[in-house]
């Protein structure tokens, strides 16, 4: 299956003169994908001739005449900047021109336009951000930063709960490695609504008091 990346070079505190020379050196460790920069075209194009490089079969330059700086609002940005460069490159995601979108931000704006671009996931409400963190053991942990909520069909860890609670928790390991409030399904069992109902104020209060409990436990290890 032939793969296209859409970057958004403009994205980041230094936009294409860091996005474009990732973008080259991303295309010569990776034979098999393609990569499209967006972006203010002559911008693109200024970088790419510093450095001896120029569009072809594998690489081209899509314009966005707009651009989402870094501290501008998520909701601004989405209203009133169709033409950005973020959402230019989401827009070829969904067009089916491209099957992946690399942004360094404004994350909020990315958020914002992916959801409203893309949507959702079934059964998922909120977005979320994931890094892959590697060890000097070589095992791969992921930390996902999201809104805490217990609102249905939340994804409902946070960072600080990842991170000081549950330690990442290892990507592959079982189940149990995990912290109960990540498990598939943990939190829909203390749902309001679900398996037998009850008062929400208590449930919120006993979600807060286990989560509270397993990050005093872990406080203060290494995240490694």
């Amino acid at each position: 299956m032939e793969i296209t990346v859409a970057i958004d070079c403009m994205g980041g505190d230094h936009g294409p003169h860091v996005t474009v020379p990732a973008a080259l050196n991303f295309l010569k460790s990776n034979s098999d994908v393609d990569v499209v920069l967006v972006g203010l075209r002559d911008a693109i194009e200024a970088e790419l001739k510093a450095r001896g490089a120029k569009p072809g079969p594998r690489l081209r330059v899509h314009h966005a005449s707009e651009v989402v700086l870094m501290d501008e609002s998520p909701a601004l940005a989405l209203r009133n900047k169709k033409d950005s460069s973020i959402r230019v490159a989401v827009d070829l995601v969904k067009n089916g021109e491209a099957q992946a979108c690399v942004s360094a931000g404004n994350t909020g704006a990315l958020m914002a336009v992916s959801r409203f671009v893309l949507k959702m996931l079934p059964g998922i409400d909120r977005p979320a951000i994931i890094a892959a963190l590697p060890s000097v053991r070589g095992t791969t942990y992921v930390s996902i930063s999201a809104p805490t909520s217990i609102a249905g069909r939340s994804i409902c860890c946070s960072s600080r709960s990842w991170g000081d609670a549950g330690r990442c928790g290892r990507a592959q390991g079982p189940a149990e490695r995990r912290p109960a409030q990540h498990r598939r399904g943990g939190y829909q069992r203390q749902r309001g609504g679900e398996g037998g109902g009850g008062d929400a104020a208590r449930k919120r209060a006993s979600i807060s008091s286990a989560t509270s409990k397993a990050t005093e436990s872990t406080r203060g290890k290494p995240t490694w």
